[in-house]
């Protein structure tokens, strides 16, 4: 079950990669998902440190940190 986790999030993360501008919105649209999954995935990419959102919520961008 870990990873399969890994795996999503990795998936996430490629496509946070592509567009730092993406939003939860189009995460979910992209991975046909829910948006509470596509933001639970966030911040599972957040609470790991492997991204940074950047000027805040809505004109911001999320930063890669690997």
């Amino acid at each position: 079950q870990i990873d399969t986790l890994n795996d999503t999030l990795n998936d996430t993360l490629k496509l946070i990669e592509n567009n730092p501008y993406i939003t939860a919105d189009e995460l979910k649209d992209k991975m046909k998902v829910s948006l509470s999954t596509a933001k639970r995935r966030i911040k599972a990419l957040q609470d790991r440190g492997i991204i940074i959102r950047k000027n805040g919520k809505r004109d911001g961008y999320w930063e890669v940190n690997l």
